[in-house]
């Protein structure tokens, strides 16, 4: 009689290492107690006004910063945007119309609020 010869299903040596090594997952930013915060300065920077972020990244983070920002007829003349495990740590380079330092405290102010209140921060 005959005698077959079935066939294995294909494991890979990096499939079969894999299966003995435990996967473990890094928590992201969303899972974990995030600190979340807006922080302006005229001190941190000779020739603009600087804007750290550090919140939980989502869809539509940086349109809402661009836009409160906009409002407040300040430009963004740089920005450094970074991403990563969910969390986003960004600075912005700002400037008035006229290319200087935002200088207006109160103006700083009222937009350190509308972004604490866009990004869903507890305004400090």
């Amino acid at each position: 009689m005959p005698r077959t010869v079935r066939p294995r299903p294909f494991t890979s040596l990096r499939t079969r290492k894999a299966r003995k090594t435990p996967w473990v997952r890094e928590p992201s930013a969303a899972e974990v107690d995030f600190p979340r915060r807006v922080w302006i300065s005229n001190k941190s920077n000779p020739n603009f006004t600087v804007l750290e972020i550090q919140t939980i990244d989502r869809i539509g983070l940086l349109y809402d910063i661009f836009a409160t920002i906009g409002r407040f007829g300040i430009e963004t003349v740089s920005a450094r945007i970074n991403t990563e495990k969910g969390a986003a740590v960004d600075s912005f380079y700002l400037s008035d119309i006229m290319g200087r330092k935002v200088e207006d405290s109160e103006q700083l102010a009222n937009l350190k609020i509308a972004l604490e209140t866009v990004l869903g921060i507890e305004p400090t």
